[in-house]
């Protein structure tokens, strides 16, 4: 891929979503996440749903996502990435996501700093390449009737 070219994921793609509260002392916000990606594993997109629509809140975080896909999508390096994002404040609290143990309970600043936790969790760990694997491999697949 050309520096400028965007690659662009096929009209169907696998994706995992996950729902985040993140609970603190202004009560609790809960966000649904969605990680698409390539046929191969690779993060080529994010969908972000949170608050209630037509706030600014929900607004931001909508722009931010579509930023962040199509930063993806033009061969930005998803760890590096989403690690500038670890830390930042808006909404500081405790985490819940018991889909992802390794950042179930963690401490928060941000809607973004949780992206961040989750990509780098997802990731750099593997999963969503084990999830591909996993959802492509027929003799992986619960076909029950």
């Amino acid at each position: 891929m050309k520096r400028g070219e965007r690659e662009r994921l096929p009209k169907r793609r696998l994706g995992y979503t996950y729902e985040l509260v993140i609970a603190g002392t202004e009560g609790r916000r809960k966000a649904f996440v969605t990680l698409n990606v390539y046929p191969d594993g690779r993060l080529g997109e994010i969908f972000l749903s949170t608050a209630k629509d037509g706030s600014a809140l929900k607004t931001a975080h909508g722009v931010w996502a579509i930023g962040a896909s199509k930063a993806l999508q033009g061969g930005v390096c998803p760890e590096e990435y989403f690690r500038s994002f670890r830390g930042v404040r808006e909404f500081p609290g405790i985490l819940e996501c018991e889909d992802v143990p390794e950042i179930h309970g963690a401490e928060v600043g941000s809607m973004w700093d949780v992206i961040a936790r989750l990509v780098e969790a997802e990731v750099e760990n593997g999963c969503l390449k084990d999830f591909i694997t996993t959802a492509t491999d027929p003799e992986e697949q619960d076909v029950s009737e």
